[in-house]
């Protein structure tokens, strides 16, 4: 995370449906080397335990909520 705020009224605020936009008509990118592991929402507690292995984890972990 970062200084800026992810959110405005009424939550969670343009930003949210403005960035959803932006990459869904490939305006926006993103290096898809930043994303070390994509986790289904059930296996949430697994990806929180990585992070208690110093260096385990290598980059961002993109949580699926609908796997």
């Amino acid at each position: 995370t970062g200084s800026w705020m992810s959110y405005s009224a009424p939550f969670p605020g343009h930003e949210w449906d403005d960035v959803a936009h932006y990459f869904a008509t490939g305006q926006l990118k993103y290096d898809p080397r930043m994303i070390w592991k994509i986790v289904p929402l059930s296996r949430l507690a697994e990806a929180f335990a990585w992070y208690k292995e110093p260096g385990k984890v290598k980059g961002k972990i993109l949580v699926d909520s609908e796997a």
